[in-house]
This record gives C-alpha cells, structure tokens and sequence, in this order.
C-alpha cells in the first residue's frame, strides 16, 4: 500500500492528538492539606453528685438504692456514701462484755427490686481535676445516748477487712487510695484515718468505693460473740458483718426497749 504526502501528514496528526489526550487523562491537580483544631474545656462541678454505686466492683452506669440512707455530700470532692450502722435492735442484755455485729447494707441493685444485702462502705468521688490527695477520717467518742438520756458510755466501734475498688475504670494499682491493714477501734473522739490518697503518687480522681467486710463472710450465731461453728443458734447475732464491731464493756446499766445512739463524724478532706 502507498502512501502519499497527505496522507503520511494527516495519519502523524492523528497520533499527535492521541498522544495529547491520553496526557490530559493522566494529569491530576496535587493533594492540597490543612490542619484544624478541635477544641475542648472544663471546670469544676461544684454542685457534683454521684449515686450510690455496688461497693464490690462499682459500675457508674448501674447505681443502687441503698438502705440505710447514704447521707451524702456535695461539691467536687466529696463522700457518696457515708456509712451508718445499725447494730440491731432486740440484743439481749448481758451483764458482761458484749460484742455486737453491724447489720450488712440492704438495697435494690440497677433494674430491680428485689433487696439484697452488700457491704458496709465508705464511696469517694474527686472530681476537682488533676491528682491533689485526700483523706477520709471518723472519729467517735464511745458514748451511747437514748432518747430519755440514759447512756452507755466506753463502747468502742471496730471496723477492719477494708478494700478499696474503683468506679472510674482506674487500673493502675499505685494509683489507688490506701486502707489500714489492721483493724481500727474508734472509741476516743480522735479522727482515725480510714482511706488516704497520696498526691505524690497521683491518687486520688475519680470514684472510689471502701468496702469492710464481704457479705460471703457472716457471723454464724452460734457461741458467745456469735463468731463460733458450734452450739445453738442465736438468730440476734447470725448474719451480720464481722468486719463493723461494736463492743460494749461490762458494769453499763443497760435499759430494755430503748434504741441508744453514738454520732460518728465522717470527715473528708485535702492531702495536699
């Protein structure tokens, strides 16, 4: 086949034009990039509040309904639950030396409304930012009054078996509050330290829960404090938390069908 001059020129100009577009169809504009800023803020609640929450394990989506009242505090360090104790009300007088058990916490757990028992306990919430420390001290003076005025006077609450759990997902275990690691007789109207956050160490924010005691681990009833595995049953003493003691010593005038009652003064404050 031949090919003549124009031909041969309009066939190159053919492929020039192909040879241009198929250039334009690779040729892309350069990625362009910009930084922004997403912005945040906070300050402190000073009207904060947090529910009372399972002392075992607390989940601060599935607060409890306890029983007795928790007494709670404001503010953005403060105690959720304060704890009460009840030692019972039908104990039988006794001219010795007595020791009575503390009744374990009754309340509804999230979504029910059957009640069940847990733990004597003590919750923290600091919610002030940063790590600053604080402590949690009682005190109480041994004295039990009733409502006409008779009083029992050198009795002495003991309370050991504390532990410590965090409702704030906190893992690290440094950073975590400390308890005694023996038992603390409350009895001399002197503050006794109870639960301590080192700001040295960086505890303290968040939730805290101080449970004392475990509720798989009751008086039995049976012996003289209700604490021994044989003999009969004293339903009086069965049940309650070995860990909250109340002892009352012998040569008190005890009066029949009178509730007495002693003030603890729970206190919480900065470790700075």
């Amino acid at each position: 086949m031949k090919w003549n001059k124009i031909q041969k020129i309009g066939f190159v100009s053919a492929i020039a034009v192909l040879a241009l577009g198929s250039t334009n169809l690779v040729s892309y504009a350069a990625p362009v990039f910009q930084a922004t800023d997403a912005d945040v803020g906070f300050k402190t609640d000073n009207d904060g509040t947090t529910d009372p929450l399972i002392p075992v394990d607390p989940d601060p989506t599935k607060p409890i309904q306890p029983d007795p009242d928790p007494k709670p505090t404001k503010g953005a360090l403060r105690m959720d639950v304060t704890p009460s104790f009840d030692f019972g009300n039908n104990n039988k007088i006794k001219a010795t030396e007595q020791k009575y058990y503390a009744k374990f916490v009754t309340g509804t757990k999230f979504s029910e409304t059957e009640k069940t028992e847990f733990e004597n306990y003590l919750q923290v919430t600091d919610e002030r930012g940063g790590t600053k420390g604080w402590k949690v001290s009682v005190s109480n003076d041994g004295v039990f009054t009733s409502s006409t005025g008779d009083k029992i006077e050198g009795a002495a609450i003991t309370l050991k078996d504390f532990s410590v759990y965090s409702g704030s997902n906190i893992k690290e275990p440094s950073m975590f509050p400390t308890v005694p690691t023996t038992a603390v007789t409350i009895s001399d109207n002197t503050d006794h330290l109870l639960l301590n956050a080192d700001t040295t160490k960086q505890q303290g924010y968040g939730i805290w829960t101080m449970p004392m005691g475990s509720v798989d681990h009751k008086t039995t009833g049976q012996g003289e404090d209700g604490l021994g595995t044989t003999g009969k049953i004293d339903e009086t003493k069965a049940g309650r938390n070995p860990a909250v003691e109340l002892k009352i010593p012998a040569g008190q005038i005890i009066q029949p069908d009178k509730a007495y009652k002693s003030v603890l003064n729970w206190n919480i404050s900065d470790n700075l």
